[in-house]
């Protein structure tokens, strides 16, 4: 039987360093596919030019914002759970989201 194995997070400050880091690891032959960006605003920047990155990245709008206001899961929660992570880690990045970094799952 063969272990599961658990992806990585990566935590960034800025889009330019996310950015480097994603064509350092292609560099290496990991595949964008391979990749989630998670962040609490747009990565125009990322998106447009890693066209296969996974995005969990937007600026909410008016809308969206009011709705999530009576949500009883934030959206940190509900991206975090899609992910592979035990609740320590969760917790962690969670407040990573919370300070506006960026974050780089690689499966």
């Amino acid at each position: 039987m063969q272990e599961a194995t658990m992806g990585r997070i990566e935590v960034y400050e800025t889009e330019a360093a996310l950015i480097d880091s994603i064509v350092a690891k292609k560099d290496e032959g990991l595949k964008e596919e391979h990749m989630t960006v998670i962040a609490n605003s747009s990565l125009d920047k990322t998106i447009s030019q890693f066209k296969h990155i996974e995005n969990k990245s937007a600026d909410l709008g008016p809308l969206a914002k009011f709705i999530s206001i009576f949500s009883t899961t934030s959206r940190e929660e509900k991206l975090m759970d899609e992910l592979d992570l035990t609740d320590d880690m969760k917790d962690i990045h969670r407040k990573s989201l919370e300070d506006n970094k960026l974050l780089l799952y690689i499966e």
